[in-house]
């Protein structure tokens, strides 16, 4: 039983970690960095990340202000969540 637990464990683990991918600026849609830019201009040292396979967002983590934050958006540049 122990083992089993482990397996479905690792299984979710490897699983997660495989649909996220750290991207270059230059590989996020532009309709995605222009939403990003419009809402957080003041933003620097900006990575971004794509998660999903079947549905895909796009992070951001990011400085401004002093804090970090990370915000996500849909393929089209919808605004989701900010965390």
């Amino acid at each position: 039983m122990k083992l089993t637990t482990f397996l479905v464990a690792a299984l979710i683990v490897v699983s997660s970690a495989c649909s996220e991918k750290h991207l270059d600026a230059s590989q996020v849609p532009t309709v995605v960095k222009d939403s990003f830019e419009k809402k957080y201009p003041t933003a620097t040292n900006v990575e971004w990340i794509k998660e999903g396979s079947s549905k895909v967002i796009y992070e951001a983590e990011f400085k401004m202000d002093g804090k970090e934050i990370t915000a996500e958006f849909s393929e089209t540049g919808e605004f989701l969540e900010e965390e």
